[in-house]
């Protein structure tokens, strides 16, 4: 075996044993949510790919090929729905979601030899179709992503899919001239950027488990009467809240404060913001306070105010928490923050 082989079999082990892992976690723990749901298959789809690959190319099994063929064109569906339901959070499953799944369908169809395109174009057709709507969702409504972490993530997954249609590309040409595609240069780099993606999935959700965290909101409020437009009322309202009367600034602020400001019960005022915005009533009003801090820390006008003064002034009563939560959103504390926008 060389040197290069021997690369390249290390990595479609570690990626499968990693993606494999991560698989198993997310089907076997949790509430089974869309969006849990998405990464999980996703993370199987690499993982049996990459050992698929690995075994047929020593004779074994060839025939899970053809398997390879439909899981290959189900990755830009998957991808495309976890950018969405990582967002968006639904709590089921629509109609419209299920046509994704028309590779299942395509795949079979071009195995039977019914396809008037190579099979290499159409998969990349529909790879680069994907690639194109994903990165349009992902930057088209980057405002929806209100926590920082949670875009990065997702800009992560978008430039992995665009780069995965990139080299797909170029396997496809390198094939057509009758190299084995496991010898190409792009199928490693593919394998480094899955290995890369594993990475930052298990990374990703050590750090920042919110991310990844699946809402109790699924279960807990299954049986409540709320209507759509009651919690988008609950919303607008606490938006205003927040926003125009910085009600976060008060350090005492709680759940039950803010439900007698809006006039609605604090139960579904919980609901309104677990089902809408994907996090806790106490995790929105932080995510405030930091994004306030964040803008008095960039203010020129405030160069005299210490980053304690500013700490009080968004809410915190802890500097510790106040440590913890901008270094959430910021991925540095709020001192070098301030340093390097005043440098700019």
């Amino acid at each position: 075996m060389t040197p290069f082989e021997l690369f390249r079999t290390l990595l479609e082990a570690v990626i499968t044993g990693q993606m494999g892992l991560v698989a198993i976690y997310l089907f076997s723990t949790g509430e089974r949510r869309p969006v849990r749901l998405a990464l999980a298959s996703l993370a199987a789809i690499f993982a049996l790919v990459s050992i698929i690959n690995a075994v047929t190319s020593i004779g074994l099994l060839t025939w899970f090929r053809s398997v390879n063929l439909v899981l290959e064109l189900m990755m830009g569906p998957t991808i495309y729905l976890f950018v969405q339901q990582v967002r968006d959070a639904p709590t089921t499953i629509t109609w419209r979601s299920l046509g994704h799944l028309f590779p299942l369908i395509l795949g079979p169809l071009l195995l039977m030899g019914l396809a008037v395109m190579p099979v290499d174009a159409i998969v990349i057709a529909v790879h680069g179709s994907y690639a194109v709507a994903t990165v349009f969702s992902v930057v088209g409504k980057r405002q929806l992503y209100r926590q920082h972490g949670l875009f990065r993530f997702v800009v992560l997954f978008a430039g992995f899919f665009v780069s995965l249609v990139l080299f797909r590309m170029t396997i496809s040409m390198e094939t057509s001239l009758g190299r084995d595609f496991r010898m190409s240069g792009s199928y490693i780099a593919i394998l480094v950027a899955m290995l890369a993606l594993s990475i930052a999935i298990i990374l990703t959700a050590l750090r920042n488990p919110n991310i990844l965290a699946t809402s109790q909101a699924f279960t807990k409020y299954a049986a409540s009467t709320v209507t759509d437009g009651e919690i988008s009322l609950i919303l607008e309202r606490l938006d205003r809240l927040l926003g125009e009367e910085k009600l976060f600034q008060n350090p005492n602020l709680s759940l039950t404060d803010i439900a007698a400001r809006i006039g609605a019960p604090a139960k579904h005022v919980s609901q309104a913001v677990n089902d809408k915005r994907g996090i806790s009533v106490p995790a929105l009003i932080n995510l405030r306070r930091v994004e306030y801090a964040a803008h008095e820390l960039m203010d020129s006008a405030k160069p005299k105010m210490t980053v304690t003064e500013i700490m009080t002034n968004a809410g915190f009563g802890s500097k510790s928490a106040f440590q913890r939560e901008f270094q959430r959103r910021y991925s540095m504390p709020p001192s070098e923050y301030r340093q390097r926008n005043r440098a700019q």
